[in-house]
């Protein structure tokens, strides 16, 4: 999971009419193990959400994400893109000359 947040637009001014919500875009982008030909995802959420989860995401895998806001008259200007990745990591025993070593490592 990779939680995106974003300050609400402070100014009327820059909404040029009624916000209707914001639109989350991500994708995968790279990932060591397999090769990606992931399309766009979308997540829309209401004009008061600052913020999404994005669920279900692969491990070792580097996503772009960028927020926009919209009205009824279309889209707002897209936010710089953000990388973020997911990695998961877990302890497991190693066994070497009856010692026991624990050593992290991404699963």
């Amino acid at each position: 999971m990779i939680r995106v947040s974003w300050k609400p637009i402070q100014d009327s001014y820059y909404v040029h009419g009624i916000l209707l919500g914001y639109t989350v875009t991500y994708r995968a982008i790279r990932n060591p193990n397999k090769e990606l030909e992931e399309k766009e995802k979308k997540v829309t959420v209401g004009p008061k959400t600052t913020h999404v989860e994005l669920q279900h995401l692969s491990s070792f895998t580097i996503y772009s994400i960028k927020v926009r806001a919209f009205t009824r008259k279309g889209n707002g200007t897209t936010s710089a893109v953000v990388f973020a990745g997911k990695v998961i990591f877990s302890l497991f025993r190693s066994y070497y000359h009856e010692r026991i070593m624990y050593n992290a490592t991404l699963k």
